[in-house]
């Protein structure tokens, strides 16, 4: 079972990621970085949704679940088996509570969680059982039981494999698509990468720095996206 991960968009989250000060207490980081029933971007020629229940069995068994910052393993922000991560599923989806520890790291987030900088939210998974079936002529995957690795509060999603302006970069510049597709999911699913994606994203970065003019916007936040793709595939190598 190969490890996923996956995102939840700003709007999905209006006031519902926030931070809570409590007397006393640690302030604490609610959230959810994982929603029912909703239907995902299209990722791959398909969309997903997560079904009531995906989690229940995982956090019965006790899953070592870690908060993360950015799904970054060296900056904990709560685990659930220390008792200061605290996950369960209710009719929205998988709420997070967080003792927000008092490092700088928990104390920069929380101030960007409360001037609404970061927004997002994201979870790593190993699926166990899916369902797949067609919709209104669409392909579409409910993830029904998973095995949750860990959440995250994130900057911003780090595989935004649907985002137009980077797909349409790639034809602006004269690239291949579908190969660019092919390295999104490779980095999606957490797959090693080829020392020809590399080259391939630094050959689109190249060509995008140099037509940023002419290409079509968003051009910041495209050129940015691949930029970061092409960082993903250097930590690799």
């Amino acid at each position: 079972m190969e490890v996923e991960q996956r995102f939840l968009n700003a709007k999905d989250f209006t006031a519902e990621f926030r931070v809570e000060k409590r007397d006393g207490k640690p302030t604490m980081i609610v959230g959810y970085p994982a929603k029912f029933n909703k239907l995902s971007r299209r990722m791959w020629g398909m969309r997903e949704q997560i079904m009531p229940g995906a989690f229940k069995r995982t956090l019965a068994e006790g899953a070592d679940v870690r908060a993360l910052l950015n799904h970054n393993p060296d900056i904990v922000l709560g685990r659930n088996k220390a008792g200061t991560l605290r996950l369960k599923e209710d009719s929205t989806g998988l709420r997070m509570e967080i003792d927000a520890p008092d490092t700088q790291a928990a104390r920069d987030l929380m101030t960007s969680i409360d001037r609404g900088d970061i927004s997002q939210g994201s979870f790593r998974f190993r699926t166990v059982t899916d369902n797949w079936h067609m919709q209104d002529g669409e392909t579409i995957r409910d993830l029904i039981d998973v095995d949750l690795m860990d959440v995250s509060p994130v900057t911003f999603p780090a595989y935004e494999d649907t985002d137009m302006g980077v797909r349409a970069f790639a034809g602006a510049v004269g690239l291949d698509l579908g190969r660019f597709e092919e390295i999104v999911v490779r980095l999606e699913h957490n797959l090693p990468s080829k020392p020809e994606d590399r080259d391939f994203l630094a050959l689109m970065v190249l060509r995008a720095s140099k037509l940023y003019d002419k290409l079509p916007a968003p051009r910041f936040h495209a050129l940015e996206a691949a930029k970061r793709r092409l960082s993903l595939t250097e930590r690799e190598n």
